[in-house]
């Protein structure tokens, strides 16, 4: 017996969100809610008094993880605007973490990178450890310098 499949306008896993088209839009606004809720704890530990490193840690181990999950399967396909959207998000805790600074001095301050910078990073980390080895079935199918595979990307 065949078991026709509904036509859906997106897909959801408990992983990621994407549409039909295959836009990250719903992907993006999830963990965008998700991470400033999370915004919320780092805002009471201010409060509270936790000094700047605590602060930063937590939304080091906390935040910016929800931020960037999965990101090397959409990150390619991120346009300007869900970026941005993204970005702002660490704004806001930049703010929360150094209030009297610009967006720019903090990350500075905190020695951490744009969320694009770092979407970049992961992105790249996860091609060479996942697809450059020679057990991965298709690596006789890209170039052999390594370096040649990474400034392509």
């Amino acid at each position: 017996m065949v078991k026709q499949l509904r036509e859906s306008p997106h897909s959801s896993c408990s992983a990621y969100n994407v549409s039909n088209d295959l836009k990250w839009a719903q992907h993006i606004q999830a963990i965008s809610a998700k991470g400033a809720s999370r915004l919320y704890f780092l805002k009471q530990l201010k409060r509270a008094g936790a000094g700047t490193d605590d602060l930063l840690c937590l939304y080091c181990s906390v935040i910016r993880p929800v931020l960037e999950y999965a990101c090397p399967v959409w990150h390619s396909s991120l346009t300007v605007a869900l970026s941005r959207a993204l970005e702002s998000l660490q704004k806001r805790a930049m703010n929360i973490i150094f209030p009297d600074m610009g967006y720019k001095l903090s990350l500075i301050m905190a020695c951490i990178d744009t969320l694009d910078k770092r979407r970049e990073v992961l992105t790249k980390r996860f091609f060479r450890t996942a697809v450059t080895p020679e057990s991965f079935c298709l690596h006789y199918y890209f170039p052999i310098n390594e370096t040649d595979i990474l400034n392509k990307l």
